[in-house]
């Protein structure tokens, strides 16, 4: 976000920064938690993603204090809430320390997205899932973190680089060159972190089951699963991203115009 706000105190720039993340968050979290529960229950045998989209849907449109007092709609606003948020701070804070925020911001973002994440994921295989209530096998929770850690790689750290070759090398403008980025890579890294969902939870609902089994469960739900993230993927990160960056260049705009110099002096 190329907005110099260098002179903006930290403790202004920071909560700024998660006021937006939280707004941006806030503006696709009851669609995500309708895609991702009617996943869930999909995959584990509990209900079809066609029932349970439509039960969500109804719910929010048709009784939506009911929406807003449900449990996992709250659980996807706190997961993308902080990931949003420590995303836009790591790159402030890095901003401000002349340091390049890529691997930063990909370790702290992964980090939060994958710890929320995970702990999203063990509630919501609990509360969709056929299966009686146990922990979390461990190869499961890998299986999830790098799922995640791919999303994240794909949301937060590629579009900004892809998009800067597009414009070196076929002249096309920074906005539809960001903004195209935005909402086409996150997408498009689901076809590659499906399986390793499908095989996380099939693992958790079915720990006994072969690698034949396993196989056959990932062949046949993936299609209906990865076209189900991507419908998940594209509110979450790809609007929700556009969001991101252009409130974050409107809320510095405004901040870079305030004379805190001005503050400064009159509060020592």
């Amino acid at each position: 976000v190329d907005v110099n706000v260098d002179h903006v105190p930290l403790s202004v720039l920071l909560p700024t920064e998660w006021l937006v993340g939280t707004i941006s968050a806030s503006l696709m979290a009851p669609f995500v938690a309708i895609i991702d529960t009617s996943i869930s229950a999909n995959a584990g045998g509990v209900s079809s993603l066609k029932d349970q989209l439509t039960a969500g849907f109804k719910t929010l449109f048709t009784k939506p204090a009911t929406f807003i007092r449900w449990r996992p709609f709250h659980i996807i606003l706190g997961v993308y809430s902080t990931t949003y948020m420590v995303a836009n701070s790591t790159e402030a804070i890095c901003e401000r320390n002349n340091l390049n925020p890529f691997y930063y911001k990909f370790a702290a973002t992964s980090v939060t997205n994958v710890c929320a994440s995970v702990y999203k994921e063990m509630e919501f295989t609990r509360i969709f899932s056929s299966a009686k209530p146990r922990p979390l096998p461990v190869t499961s929770a890998l299986l999830f973190c790098g799922r995640d850690s791919l999303t994240i790689l794909a949301s937060f750290n590629l579009p900004g680089i892809i998009a800067h070759k597009l414009q070196a090398s076929y002249g096309i403008s920074r906005r539809v060159a960001e903004t195209g980025t935005q909402l086409v890579l996150p997408c498009a890294v689901q076809f590659l972190s499906t399986p390793l969902y499908l095989v996380g939870s099939h693992l958790y609902n079915y720990p006994d089951a072969t690698v034949k089994e396993r196989a056959a469960f990932t062949g046949k739900k993936y299609f209906g699963t990865a076209a189900a993230r991507v419908a998940r993927i594209f509110p979450a990160f790809g609007v929700g991203g556009v969001a991101n960056k252009f409130l974050r260049r409107e809320a510095r705009g405004m901040l870079a115009k305030v004379p805190w110099e001005i503050f400064r002096i009159i509060t020592q």
